[in-house]
């Protein structure tokens, strides 16, 4: 029997496999899951590390102490997501997923442009220092954001793969964050300040169509469900047993439309609204908000010590 290490993350779940499958995803909708997942955390890293190499000496030509307010332009990012992921998750709780997907990726993307053009909006050296903050922590509400609903979509998506996925979201992660110095020094190099953000912002539109796609994805399932549902209650119209919901109820689960007891451990059971429901185990979703931030808080504190120095 083929073990589940040796099974792409891709493959649907075997007939011979215990219990129901909870998501019943195709080949292709996991392909859009995972294109959405590592889409959005490529380029965001991108644009979190493509100011290192040269933002200091920017704000050394405004008069004032680069190295140390880089390292308070890094902090502010990862801070406003771990203050604000909590807020994300009511919201998501009351709005949905895919709601906040749709806010949190256009929110980055033009964050970054007003980075970029900060020079262009105000010649006052605080004032630009001023919107560099300031669209870096919108761009981290963004993050927030967008995160969270795919943190519990990858959930809902791969209960049984959880562990695997998210080790190659990390891997992502990393990709982007040592791209974005390269990147950036080069265009920097090229065009100047403003188009490394320019470019950044771009490949964060990029993700967007997998945006599109997945809310696609996921109106067809809620529409098919709804539709199961209407049959079993014209069924019950038309004289047929008090349990014949019940049967329908219980095939529902084996093709995937009920939430499985792995979800309700993750907390990520989905609600009317596709929002993510807190669970058994919710501890665990927080756990993994608090891997992703807090990498990105030790690098932070490391510049500002080093601005200090």
């Amino acid at each position: 029997m083929e073990s589940d290490e040796g099974r792409s993350l891709l493959s649907p779940k075997r007939h011979d496999d215990d219990g129901p499958d909870p998501s019943n995803l195709t080949w292709g909708e996991k392909a859009v899951v995972l294109a959405l997942m590592t889409s959005v955390s490529f380029s965001t890293n991108i644009t979190i590390s493509l100011v290192l190499p040269f933002l200091p000496q920017e704000i050394n030509s405004l008069g004032l102490p680069g190295q140390l307010l880089t390292g308070f332009v890094f902090a502010v990012f990862p801070f406003m997501i771990l203050v604000l992921s909590p807020l994300c998750n009511v919201l998501a709780r009351k709005l949905g997923r895919v709601p906040l997907l749709y806010a949190g990726v256009p929110l980055q993307a033009s964050c970054v442009v007003v980075f970029g053009m900060a020079t262009e909006f105000t010649k006052s050296p605080t004032g630009v220092v001023a919107l560099f903050l300031v669209s870096r922590a919108l761009q981290g509400f963004g993050a927030a954001m967008a995160n969270l609903a795919i943190f519990a979509i990858v959930a809902e998506s791969f209960p049984e793969s959880l562990g695997k996925v998210m080790g190659f979201n990390e891997v992502i992660i990393g990709v982007g964050f040592m791209t974005g110095p390269v990147l950036g020094s080069l265009l920097y190099s090229y065009g100047g300040f403003a188009l490394p953000f320019l470019a950044a912002s771009g490949v964060l539109t990029l993700s967007f169509p997998f945006v599109v796609a997945f809310h696609r994805q996921h109106e067809a399932k809620h529409e098919l469900e709804r539709e199961r549902e209407r049959q079993v209650e014209e069924a019950r119209g038309g004289g047929l047993p008090r349990n014949f919901g019940s049967d329908q109820a219980f095939y529902s689960a084996e093709e995937g439309l009920t939430p499985s007891s792995s979800q309700r451990e993750l907390g990520m059971v989905a609600g009317d609204g596709g929002a993510g429901k807190p669970g058994g185990g919710e501890e665990g979703f927080w756990a993994q908000v608090l891997e992703v931030v807090s990498w990105r808080l030790v690098l932070s504190a490391l510049v500002l010590l080093i601005g200090t120095g």
